[in-house]
């Protein structure tokens, strides 16, 4: 059985310098105890889900699936290959992350197995400097942790915008705040986003230091 750790793994960009396209080595994460984690963006090459089936006299509650994503970027950790192939456990079905083209993956090695970080993910899109942000708050999937980081105005390599033509107009300015997006017609365009670094610093600080990952 895996440990219930393991399962539960399962200033404007455009003016601001940032660090671009990998040059060396990326750094260790700096997780406790020991160097396993890696944080990467990645675009999905595949997901399907596979058989998890209980040992006997235990129950599984959670859904299996077996990920194979491109690494477009390494922020942290340290990998051989561009393509990785890692275990997810979900127990709500498939993952919320498999939703976008490309995100921001927390995942850990285990006995010589890759395996996500469960729930854990942000949706981010490349920037025209070349780097990676997310989109609007900074804390949308992290409400538990809230802090200091801020969003700042952002510049999209391709628009990230959204429909809200079927939405009410308070469903409108509840999911898409004026803080963060402009209405044009019947979408909303996001205009302010968070670096991956911070992204990852929210995580680190939240659900992955509760998770006995750092201390």
């Amino acid at each position: 059985m895996i440990p219930k750790t393991t399962l539960l793994l399962a200033s404007a960009f455009v003016c601001s310098p940032l660090a671009h396209a990998q040059s060396a080595a990326p750094p260790r994460c700096g997780e406790e105890p020991g160097e396993t984690l890696l944080v990467f963006v990645g675009r999905q090459l595949n997901l399907k889900p596979v058989s998890n089936e209980a040992p006997p006299g235990y129950v599984i509650l959670d859904s299996k699936y077996l990920a194979r994503y491109h690494i477009l970027h390494i922020l942290c950790g340290l990998f051989p290959s561009d393509t990785i192939e890692f275990e997810v456990y979900d127990h709500y079905g498939k993952p919320a992350f498999a939703q976008f083209e490309t995100v921001l993956l927390y995942v850990s090695r285990y006995n010589g197995r890759m395996i996500h970080q469960k729930y854990m993910y942000n949706p981010v899109y490349e920037t025209i400097n070349g780097d990676w942000a997310g989109c609007g708050d900074p804390y949308e999937l992290d409400a538990a942790h809230r802090g200091e980081v801020r969003a700042a105005p952002v510049r999209f390599k391709t628009e990230v915008s959204f429909p809200i033509e079927n939405l009410t107009e308070a469903q409108i300015q509840h999911r898409y705040p004026s803080e963060y997006f402009v209405r044009h017609g019947n979408r909303v365009v996001c205009t302010a986003g968070t670096r991956i670094q911070d992204l990852f610093a929210i995580k680190r600080e939240g659900f992955l230091r509760a998770r006995g990952l750092f201390k």
